[in-house]
């Protein structure tokens, strides 16, 4: 995805060559790569350059609790992102993410680092699963430094039989997986840093 940097040389060869509006940090022509670079060709980590850096262009996951949907960007040439349905907090809760062990994952970066994942295959997935709703593989997600958890942690991006989690985010396919949890878990492992961010953006909070 194009990068934006705003130190005085990136500056000043956005004025030079007309490409970018430095009152609002993005750019006023699309990616040249075009939908590969991402879903908005306009747009640098989500519009949000303050806090989400994506130096080698690798792989991201962007997160809507309230659309219900995980956006997943591999960032690999010839592909677009895709969507996959997902959840967040108790389904009868109806609560705010301060709400411990019930409400949705909070708004804010965290960090996915695919060398903590769990995929214990058929029967280690069936002996998980009797101990909680948690699909065929998880990992865990870590807040990244400035993002707000009311004191909440133990958060994880997993799959599952039945919507909604207790602050995780639940992509579902049930114990074993299916097409769409299987392309995540492949592209997740294929990133090649082994470190992919996870943008949750509550409405509210949404920078454009």
């Amino acid at each position: 995805m194009a990068l934006f940097r705003p130190n005085a040389s990136a500056v000043l060869l956005c004025i030079l060559i007309g490409f970018c509006n430095i009152a609002t940090a993005r750019y006023i022509q699309p990616d040249p790569v075009g939908l590969e670079g991402g879903i908005n060709p306009y747009a640098y980590v989500d519009g949000n350059p303050l806090i989400q850096i994506d130096p080698r262009g690798l792989m991201s996951l962007r997160f809507d609790p309230v659309q219900r949907v995980l956006v997943v960007d591999p960032e690999v040439k010839g592909r677009r992102p895709y969507t996959i349905p997902a959840s967040s907090g108790s389904t009868e809760c109806g609560c705010s993410p301060s709400a411990q062990d019930r409400g949705p994952i909070p708004s804010g970066l965290y960090n996915l680092d695919t060398s903590q994942l769990s995929n214990p295959g058929r029967v280690g997935d069936l002996l998980r699963n009797l101990r909680g709703d948690w699909g065929d593989w998880r990992v865990p997600l870590t807040p990244a430094p400035g993002t707000v958890t009311y004191g909440r942690s133990g958060f994880f991006l997993h799959g599952g039989s039945y919507p909604g989690s207790a602050g995780c985010i639940d992509v579902g396919g049930g114990i074993f997986g299916n097409d769409l949890t299987d392309q995540l878990l492949k592209d997740l492992l294929n990133d090649p840093d082994g470190r992919v961010p996870v943008n949750v953006t509550w409405p509210s909070l949404r920078v454009r």
